[in-house]
């Protein structure tokens, strides 16, 4: 059987086989969900990608500290592989921000009772039945609160790192380190990434607009090379846009060390989601979702919903997280408790419309994987061809090597040169002088060769100026090939001069191709492919 290796650094940072992290999904009310945790990472689905060789991520933005130690816990004893806890992170968090906050929170029904109203109609309109807000919604933003699940993440059994979807401090990457834990930051451009490198996070997760759930302006594609240059050497991996094998191969190739997988994974046996709600997923197309600021008051792509449609229509501005959760919070459990999944705020990405059915974890991966390996491999690039084959691959080409005349700009030079490109090497060195020339020979084997010095600045003269002054008993004879064109094409892809461009054949039945390596060297090599197979001629 064969196994499919796809390593970067970040599998020795993480500690991991492969490249790919589970999104660290958490959930507000109005997110559809089932099971113990309000998460859209059930235990389950953190450990299955964790055992198929990748990163699992809990999403704990809405658990309470002691549901944060509890879900590690049980996350441990589903696998014994590294994982990770995604929180939000408040950027400032001070007493002077959290008073203020909590006026303006206090103030909402009496400077937002247009809102409000909306909502009673709302409710009425789409049946919604009244709910109760969870405590940890009213909690969500609250420093002593942020403080209780961060201290919690830091000391839960098993966890080797912490993610911030959602912002990230300096308090807080000092002492995730402090802890020995590693740092991992969520970014949508440039300036972030630049922000939270000064402050010393390990890893950072480049997030496209295609992204599900919170999200910036910028697209993978474009975002992802710029980050990476910025921020170089700390690793990078790409989000937004990546659901197969198809998206890994790609992010790699942008200089990625690896992706940060979500929606794809929604769909999986376990993930949190209703059964109704990944249907959704199946169903959907690559424009079926939309971003908007009406659930949390920062920019988040959602599946298509109604109540989106409504409060557009109203002319509502949001007011910025996270005032706006605080005022769309009520609304939000009703819709969660009716039941109504066209209803529920459900973030997904872009690539939604490739979810075709609802498999387990592990296959999603390891198709992710196996894809991806192919790619880059060059099996499954309709129309192009790539290979990995190296140069020295051509030794196992050359039929006999006789003797070699090598006319050169620089002896030394061209000689380590050839060794290099040809994959032989040279036993013995001597100079001897011929007609005025400078002439450094070498040997390999009983194979000779005269290695000409002339300052010649036409490459193409060399060689024949050489053969018209040569002493009496020298030959000028070239490499004898097997594949004079398969050898032509290994040439080609190391960019390589040939001259001419495309091989000549001789009176005799010979094909005969110059290459020239580097200029700086100014190293010629003859190679020949005689049709009846016999020993070269002299020229």
């Amino acid at each position: 059987m064969t196994k499919n290796v796809l390593r970067s650094e970040i599998c020795e940072i993480l500690g991991v086989e492969y490249p790919i992290c589970l999104a660290g999904m958490g959930a507000i009310p109005g997110m559809p969900r089932f099971g113990k945790y309000y998460t859209d990472t059930s235990i389950e689905l953190v450990a299955a990608v964790s055992n198929a060789g990748g990163f699992g991520v809990l999403g704990a933005a809405c658990l309470p500290p002691e549901q944060i130690f509890e879900a590690s816990s049980e996350i441990k004893a589903l696998t014994s592989k590294p994982f990770g806890i995604d929180l939000m992170f408040p950027v400032v968090i001070d007493t002077a921000t959290q008073d203020l906050i909590n006026k303006k929170k206090a103030d909402l029904p009496e400077s937002h009772k247009d809102y409000y109203a909306w909502i009673d109609k709302m409710k009425e309109k789409y049946k919604l039945p009244k709910a109760e807000v969870p405590d940890y919604a009213k909690k969500v933003w609250d420093p002593d609160y942020v403080r209780a699940q961060f201290k919690a993440a830091l000391t839960a059994e098993g966890v080797v790192a912490i993610c911030s979807g959602v912002g990230t401090s300096q308090w807080a990457v000092e002492r995730i380190h402090k802890a020995g834990k590693l740092s991992i930051s969520l970014i949508g451009n440039v300036h972030h990434a630049q922000r939270v490198a000064k402050m010393g996070t390990d890893i950072i997760v480049a997030q496209g607009t295609e992204a599900g759930g919170h999200t910036g302006k910028i697209g993978t594609l474009a975002l992802v090379p710029q980050v990476v240059d910025a921020v170089s050497p700390i690793p990078v991996m790409a989000a937004g846009g990546i659901g197969d094998g198809r998206g890994l191969a790609a992010a790699l190739t942008l200089g990625s060390k690896g992706v940060w997988v979500g929606t794809a994974f929604l769909a999986s046996l376990e993930s949190s989601l209703t059964d109704a709600c990944k249907q959704i997923l199946i169903d959907a197309t690559e424009r079926s979702n939309v971003i908007t600021e009406m659930f949390t008051g920062k920019t988040a792509r959602v599946q298509e919903n109604p109540l989106i449609e409504e409060w557009l229509e109203a002319g509502f501005e949001s007011l910025g997280m996270p005032l706006q959760m605080f005022l769309v919070t009520q609304l939000c459990a009703s819709m969660e408790k009716s039941g109504k999944a066209e209803l529920f705020f459900l973030p997904s990405g872009q690539i939604a419309g490739m979810i075709k059915n609802v498999r387990p974890a592990k296959e999603i991966f390891d198709d992710m994987v196996s894809s991806a390996v192919k790619i880059l491999k060059g099996a499954e690039l309709e129309g192009i061809t790539v290979s990995c084959e190296e140069i020295e691959a051509m030794e196992d080409r050359v039929e006999r090597i006789e003797e070699v005349v090598l006319a050169v700009e620089n002896q030394d030079e061209s000689i380590a040169l050839f060794e290099e490109v040809f994959g032989f090497r040279f036993e013995q060195t001597w100079t001897v002088p011929i007609d005025n020339m400078n002439v450094k020979c070498a040997k390999i084997g009983e194979t000779q060769f005269h290695i000409v010095a002339s300052t010649s600045p036409d490459p193409n003269a060399l060689i024949p100026r050489f053969i018209k002054e040569r002493g009496e008993g020298l030959h000028h004879i070239a490499f004898k090939v097997r594949d004079l064109d398969d050898l032509i094409r290994i040439i080609r892809k190391k960019g390589l001069k040939l001259i001419p461009e495309n091989p000549r054949t001789g009176s005799n039945g010979t094909r005969y191709i110059f290459i020239h390596p580097k200029s700086a060297s100014g190293l010629l090599i003859e190679l020949i492919e005689r049709n009846n197979r016999s020993k070269v001629d002299n020229i």
